[in-house]
């Protein structure tokens, strides 16, 4: 894929000085092949996430730093959708020990999720807090539309969406990173 990318790119800059061609429908074919490209690339790269999942590499880290870097992240995606992304953060949650790359995946697939079925006018909350039993809990909740019935279940299964177009694998993904972590989800 990266092969017939540079060739694309080449081929296009090689139609820039073409007479005739500049700015035509040869360069904008051109730069949709370069789009599906990198689509197919970015599915690829989730099913070889997915089908190779890293060990973690825990490193004692603050959840809650963690949590304000991914929101900073996803911040102008959800203004853009209209939607809210509101942290309410424990303050004096106890530092833990996590891989901070595939926590932050685990997140983006799941606010993600959420932020794709949300109208404008939606509010996503993030929260941490300390669990009974020591542990640190995550919470991820908004009020856009639930999860139907017959879905509930099967939520978590690899390939499985009701999204068009969607590859089924984001919340397998969350999932198998968060147990790679001895959690739950």
């Amino acid at each position: 894929l990266n092969s017939m990318n540079m060739n694309l790119q080449m081929l296009g800059e090689e139609l820039q000085g073409v007479p005739g061609l500049e700015g035509g429908e040869h360069l904008e074919m051109l730069r949709s092949m370069q789009g599906e490209i990198k689509r197919i690339a970015n599915l690829i790269d989730v099913f070889l996430q997915y089908g190779r999942p890293a060990t973690p590499n825990l490193e004692v880290k603050d959840l809650n730093e963690v949590l304000n870097a991914t929101s900073r992240f996803l911040q102008a995606d959800f203004r853009q959708s209209g939607v809210e992304l509101a942290l309410d953060l424990e303050p004096l949650l106890p530092s833990v020990e996590l891989d901070e790359g595939q926590l932050r995946q685990a997140l983006l697939n799941i606010l993600g999720n959420a932020r794709q079925v949300m109208q404008p006018g939606g509010r996503v909350r993030v929260a941490t807090r300390a669990g009974m039993g020591g542990e640190v809990v995550i919470e991820i909740a908004h009020n856009g539309p639930g999860i139907p019935t017959d879905s509930i279940e099967k939520i978590f299964e690899p390939f499985f969406s009701k999204r068009a177009g969607g590859t089924g694998l984001g919340l397998a993904i969350a999932r198998q990173m968060v147990e790679n972590h001895g959690g739950t989800i």
